[in-house]
């Protein structure tokens, strides 16, 4: 069963698996839309951020080392469009791929580097392995908040092999809390 995300990625990296007397064809398919050559499906060859070229979207998931040390994401709110319902766009997700040598319980911590002056921030983190949703947490602090704000959560029978880990703001996610901007934090994995 795959790992990441369903995207164009795991699509067309199986796609050429599945046929690959035409991976040429499909790499041109895909390069008419500025896609990358696909090689794999984390995405890690793409180098297309979208049409306003924001940074903070790429690589489509950082890799983070259990007990390695933080790796700063960030959430932007940079193609959002004010409409109906929840937020879906470019940038509002930050995606983290880890290994787990091992089944068991990991915590994984995000701390707020970085917001707007004046904007309440409202991190959440969630785990998706092997096609599950396994609830997080959230924190939701404000601005005179932002030194201390931090948000842990802790993953029982995480199973062991590649896992996602899904960080953004919830007031980026929200049309009713629009154009909150870029909310960077520190994410850091660690065992037991």
């Amino acid at each position: 069963q795959s790992r990441p995300l369903t995207s164009i990625f795991s699509f067309v990296h199986a796609l050429k698996e599945r046929v690959p007397e035409y991976a040429a064809a499909i790499d041109s398919a895909v390069g008419y839309h500025r896609i990358q050559p696909i090689v794999d499906e984390w995405g890690s060859t793409e180098t297309n951020a979208g049409g306003k070229a924001i940074p903070e979207v790429l690589p489509v998931y950082s890799q983070l080392m259990v007990n390695g040390g933080p790796v700063n994401g960030c959430s932007v709110d940079s193609y959002s469009r004010i409409k109906t319902g929840r937020y879906n766009k470019l940038g509002i997700h930050r995606y983290f791929r880890f290994w787990a040598e091992s089944e068991g319980e990991y915590t994984v911590s995000a701390t707020l580097t970085s917001a707007p002056p004046g904007k309440r921030a409202w991190p959440v983190l969630r785990l998706r392995t092997a096609g599950q949703h396994i609830v997080g947490k959230s924190a939701v602090c404000a601005p005179e908040d932002h030194g201390n704000c931090m948000v842990t959560a802790v993953f029982n029978d995480v199973p062991a092999g590649d896992n996602v880990l899904v960080l953004w703001d919830e007031g980026n996610a929200q049309t009713s809390d629009p154009n909150r901007g870029k909310m960077c934090l520190d994410v850091e994995i660690t065992s037991g």
